[in-house]
Order: C-alpha cells, then structure tokens, then sequence
C-alpha cells in the first residue's frame, strides 16, 4: 500500500496540473493505512514483546520510510524552502535577513551590499538552485525557522553536490530529515524500555502514516525538533526517576543535559520551550535548588545564543559554526520594503498573523471580531457585536494596531494565558509524582494543549 501510495504522489510533481493529482484516491489509501495500523498497534500491544518483534517493527518502519523516500511531496512545498535556506546558511550567511522574492529579484552591482551579493552568487552557482527558489512558498517573508534547524538544512546542502539538480537537491534534504525521524524512533524504544512500557508502543510512532507522509514523503522539518525533545526527555527521566539507582552528579548530568537538549529543540522549532517549567519544577523538587538554578541557566544561555540570529543583523555566532573568516556587517537593504534586512521579519509575521486549521482558537477570535457589514457572523459568536466594536474600539490604539488585527492578538492574549494557566498547573502536578510514566504524560498533556490552542494547526504538528 505505501508503494501504491508512492506511485500516486507522482503526478503531485511540482508544476503538474491540479486536476490530474489523485487527492481522493490519496486520501483513502491514507484512511486505508491508519486502519492497517490501528489494527496492527491493537495486535503489538497484546503480544509479548521480544527482541525479535521490536527488529520487525524497526526493519518495517525503515523499509515504510525507504519506499517514500524517493517519491514527490504529496501537496507540499515546504522542502523547498529548506534547501533555499541550507545554501544560504552553508555559504555563511544569514537566512533571516533578505527574502527569497527580494533575492530573485535583486541583480548585480549592489555596491556596499556585500552580503545580498554572495547570496545573488549562491543563487546563480546551479540552475537546480534557481529552480529551487522560484518554488518557495511565501516568498515575500524571510524564513520562520530557528537557526538549529537552519545548521541542520546546512548540513544537506554540504552533503549535496554543487552542480545537483532539483531532484537531488529534495532527495539528500528529505534523507537528513529522515535521520532525525528514525532517530526519535530509536529513543522512544529506549524510553519505553526505561518506562516498562509494552514494546509494542514502538509501533505507534514507527508506523503511524501521518509520521510517514510528513517526514518520508513531504520531508517536513518538524522530526528535528522532534528528535530533541524525545531526546530531552529521556535524558530528564534518566535523571528524575533513575533505574537502578545512580548516584547524585550522575543525575545532576542526565538534568543538565535535558536542559542542552531541550535548548536546541528550541533552536529548531521554539515550541518545545512550553516543558521548561515541567522540566524546571520536578528538579527543584527532586534536587534542590541549586540543581534548578543551574539548569535553568544552561537552558537560558544554549536558548539564547541558538535564537539571537533572530533579533540581530549581525550574524557572528551562528556564521562561526558555518564559514569562518567572513565579514559580520549586514546592512539593511531596502528593496520596495521598510522592514528588509530585519531578521525577525518571518517570526513576527508568523507569531501575529498566521491561522490555518485553528480550532479552539478560531471559537475564542470569533467572540472577539466584530461583524463588518459585508459578512454575516459565525453561528458560534455568541457574544453581542456591540460589545466586540467596543472592545475593538477601545484596544486598537493603545496597543498601536490596526482595527483588523486586535481580535487575533486578542485572541493570542487570551489563549496564551489559558495555556501558561494549564502548563504551570501540570508541571506542579509533575513535580509530585514518583512514577517516570505519569511524568511523561504530563509531558504529553503540555505539548497537546499547547497545539490544541494553537491558531496554527498543520497535521504534521501532531507528530
């Protein structure tokens, strides 16, 4: 079923006409797949457990991700974008200053804008390249992802040949994501070997087709954050709950290095910072004071130091680990924009205007929106429209905002509260508990409240 669904996602090549891609035959291949599965978890979690049943369950899970490792992005086009950002950052330059549109429209000859012209010359070193910036998506904003995830797209682009075209370029990108996807995989197995688990729980995350569409097909970058936080947190559950005992420094390292990990999951997507009170609270209690002090100080300064490429036109930490010897001034450059050259451009975008798929985000904005006269209000607002003009009305100008936008940051406000609410609440609750398995569920519980409150909702966050 999964080579079916590799031949199907051919004619979702990029450029090929909507109406010839097989959308419903797709999605039924994939319904088809979660029922296979489901059945199958059922079925791993009944049998007793071997060696030899959880090498099945990897060598399946390999050759699942191997059959759609070759094949096109089923309607995605996020890949492109990494490739686009791994030349940058591989040629030691920063990827948050300057947009794929500016760069495809900038020529030659910006004297006094050394930087915009090396990225020109990453540009036109390959027509796959160029190929490969003419599909990115939203062009007009620089890219949102954190600069972990950004030396990992490096990594790909100093694996791939110079003169690659499109399909090689996917192809070795879609390979270092996968590395991180069977990396996760691995450490959960040793989790819920710590855990006492049944083994068969190895399954649910080795051959879930979300999983596998998401990481092997469509190549997302999420399976690198994802991997640090799995990572994080079985370093913390080796030093919270050891078996069998350990002694205290052994411990202190298992927590400090949760703290490194979790840091650079950070780096790579920023959502995993919602575990550091969990993480922070449990250490307090379980090994005083100091111990919390310093790991929060790590945390903070692995954090920081990943994310400051955000907020500063000077590249230096981040080009160190890149391409010595390259000058650090990068001017800002106006192409048709008052904003080129800020680095935090993409994230505040992202952070103040994005909603796709949103839910309960979506319920909490639209009590929050008045009704314009073209449009007629959702069946759920249930809140006078006179009361939401007035609310509108009145937080507009002091926060300096247009009209438009006060119900979204309204709404971000408000859901950002319920969820610190929530978070703090668990990690009190964490913190009490003797069990590494309850633990972990309050792991759990914070990451999906925190998805659940989301404005953005792809599906491949849920992995």
């Amino acid at each position: 079923m999964y080579g079916l669904l590799g031949w199907w996602s051919l004619p979702f090549e990029y450029g090929r006409p909507e109406e010839a891609r097989p959308i419903l035959l797709v999605m039924l291949l994939l319904a088809a797949l979660f029922v296979l599965y489901l059945r199958a978890l059922r079925t791993a979690l009944r049998m007793r457990a071997t060696a030899g049943f959880v090498q099945i369950v990897i060598v399946f899970a390999l050759a699942f991700r191997l059959v759609l490792l070759f094949t096109p992005p089923i309607l995605e086009v996020d890949l492109y974008r990494y490739i686009w950002d791994g030349h940058v950052t591989a040629a030691g330059l920063n990827p948050f200053q300057f947009s794929p549109a500016e760069v495809m429209a900038a020529g030659a000859g910006h004297i006094g804008e050394p930087d915009l012209e090396r990225i020109i010359a990453v540009r036109n070193q390959s027509l796959g390249l160029r190929e490969i910036l003419s599909r990115v998506h939203y062009a007009e904003l620089p890219t949102v992802y954190p600069p972990t995830s950004q030396f990992m797209f490096a990594l790909a682009a100093w694996t791939t040949p110079r003169d690659a075209d499109v399909a090689t370029l996917r192809l070795v990108m879609k390979c270092w994501i996968l590395a991180f996807d069977v990396g996760s995989l691995l450490l959960l197995w040793r989790l819920h070997t710590h855990l006492n688990w049944p083994l068969g729980w190895t399954l649910a995350y080795g051959w879930c087709p979300l999983v596998l569409k998401e990481f092997a097909n469509s190549g997302h970058l999420d399976s690198i954050a994802v991997f640090f936080t799995v990572a994080a947190v079985n370093a913390a559950v080796f030093g919270l709950f050891p078996r069998p005992a350990i002694g205290r420094r052994r411990q202190v390292a298992w927590v400090l290095t949760a703290s490194v990990l979790l840091a650079v999951g950070v780096g790579a997507k920023l959502y995993p910072v919602v575990l550091g009170p969990l993480l922070l609270v449990t250490i307090l209690r379980r090994l005083g004071g100091v111990t919390a002090i310093l790991t929060t100080i790590v945390f903070l300064g692995v954090a920081s130091m990943l994310l400051s490429p955000f907020v500063s036109h000077k590249f230096d930490a981040f080009a160190d680990m890149t391409r010595a010897g390259l000058p650090s001034d990068t001017p800002s450059v106006r192409i048709g924009h008052d904003s080129v050259g800020d680095p935090s451009r993409g994230l505040r975008t992202f952070l103040t205007q994005w909603k796709m798929n949103d839910f309960l985000f979506l319920l909490t904005e639209a009590n929050l929106r008045p009704t314009s006269k073209e449009a007629v209000a959702p069946w759920f607002a249930v809140t006078p429209d006179v009361w939401r003009s007035a609310l509108t009305a009145t937080v507009a100008p002091a926060l300096g905002q247009p009209a438009d936008q006060v119900p979204f940051l309204l709404a971000r406000l408000l859901t950002c509260l319920a969820f610190m609410g929530l978070a703090l609440w668990w990690a009190w609750r964490a913190a009490f508990v003797d069990s590494s398995a309850v633990w972990c569920r309050y792991v759990f519980l914070t990451l999906a409240w925190f998805w659940l409150l989301s404005p953005t909702q792809n599906p491949w966050y849920w992995t």
